[in-house]
């Protein structure tokens, strides 16, 4: 990508794009990387399009994500244009795993001393692989574990008869047994007996476990089966 500018002393400035829709992340790190002469540019990123459209514009030297999301389909449209990209993030392992099989050049946590923070840039700059064969393997290895928990989890759903899938649907809008009840006309014993069904299916102990799993999975955003 770019090649950066002359600093006043003639030193290389190299050119940063930020992305990222956490405000104060993205504050602490332009003074920090301004501080240390680099060229700043920010966007918030909200659609990869933008983001897309600022690395033709800015060419930078890196591209460094900041967000409490992570951003796959991203990070691999930016690899693809030979971008260096490194993500910060909140820890975690799954999240990790995705932006780095995607082809980030580094992640770090949030939180981390900004001196970690600068001297990552600067290794990413100086072309030092971060990413060694063994870490890409251990992080491919994580996403086919996920990949297998997700499949099982899936298996659970699919035992769900369809009224056990609007019955979840319900309880997951915050609905009682009782109203349940009342607007399919049908018995409250009935109804808790779904519940039940529903519970022992997907193999969790409580409806705010049920629930839970099908925020997680996207199962509510499915219509349900004719």
């Amino acid at each position: 990508m770019g090649n950066g500018a002359a600093s006043a002393n003639g030193a290389k400035q190299h050119r940063v794009l930020l992305v990222g829709q956490e405000r104060l992340v993205m504050d602490a790190l332009r003074v920090a990387l301004q501080s240390n002469h680099m060229n700043v540019v920010s966007t918030s990123g909200a659609q990869a399009t933008e983001v897309l459209k600022s690395v033709a514009s800015v060419r930078p030297d890196i591209v460094i994500i900041g967000d409490r999301h992570d951003r796959p389909d991203l990070i691999k449209q930016l690899s693809a244009l030979d971008t260096k990209v490194l993500v910060i993030c909140p820890a975690n392992r799954v999240v990790e795993a995705r932006c780095i099989v995607a082809g980030a050049s580094a992640i770090l946590n949030m939180g981390q001393p900004y001196n970690e923070l600068l001297q990552t840039i600067d290794d990413i700059l100086a072309g030092k692989v971060l990413v060694t064969k063994a870490y890409l393997q251990e992080m491919q290895l994580v996403m086919r574990e996920m990949k297998q928990i997700e499949r099982d989890k899936r298996r659970k759903y699919e035992r769900l008869t369809t009224r056990e899938m609007a019955i979840l649907a319900e309880i997951s809008a915050g609905r009682s047994a009782t109203e349940i009840a009342e607007s399919s006309y049908t018995s409250v014993n009935t109804v808790r007996s779904h519940i039940k069904s529903v519970l022992q299916k997907l193999e969790v102990n409580s409806q705010v476990q049920a629930v839970a799993m099908a925020h997680q999975n996207g199962w509510l955003n499915e219509p349900l089966p004719a």
